[in-house]
């Protein structure tokens, strides 16, 4: 019965897909056939307000008032170990267990920084709720000054893994702080 219902789905996507593809042909050749307009005085050559796209934000828009945090904390010593992301790109190794020990371990260029606050954004880590610690804890906290939000995912217990793009994340980053090029 779940193989006919997926036949199901899969057929109706590709009608759907062809539906799609037909139109956007025929919205394309019906475009090249219409007569151009020479006349550079008339206000039926502006564009309509649906029309106008706003340009897209260059790379270099980084949030000033944004710090990241990636770490993780907890097992056998107890000790925290974090990545702190500064919006100039600064990254400040932290381990704490008895005494706290700063180490500038890297610096990212202002391409990177704006990805590692986008993809932050892009996975809601500014407000996402989820708290579930174990013995060895991993987390991302996403800090605006500007804002006050100050929210930290953190995981670890197997019952309740974390969304798979967030690992992916908190892997991605943790490698290129630990990785030898500077």
């Amino acid at each position: 019965m779940s193989s006919k219902i997926g036949l199901i789905v899969l057929g109706v996507a590709l009608i759907l897909a062809m539906l799609v593809s037909c139109k956007a042909t025929k919205k394309n050749t019906s475009e090249a056939t219409k007569p151009t307009n020479t006349n550079t005085n008339s206000a039926n050559n502006a564009p309509k307000p649906s029309e106008i796209v706003a340009p897209p934000k260059p790379m270099s828009e980084v949030n000033p008032n944004v710090t990241i945090v990636i770490g993780n904390k907890g097992g056998f010593t107890g000790a925290t170990n974090k990545y702190e992301v500064a919006a100039n790109g600064t990254v400040t190794n932290i381990r704490t267990k008895a005494l706290e020990e700063k180490t500038v371990v890297k610096q990212l260029s202002t391409e990177q920084v704006y990805r590692l606050q986008q993809k932050a954004l892009a996975l809601n880590l500014d407000e996402l709720d989820f708290q579930h610690p174990n013995n060895m804890t991993f987390f991302i906290s996403y800090i605006n000054s500007s804002t006050g939000a100050n929210n930290t995912v953190e995981w670890g217990d197997p019952n309740f893994p974390v969304e798979p793009a967030i690992k992916a994340l908190y892997s991605q980053y943790v490698n290129l702080f630990m990785s030898e090029d500077k």
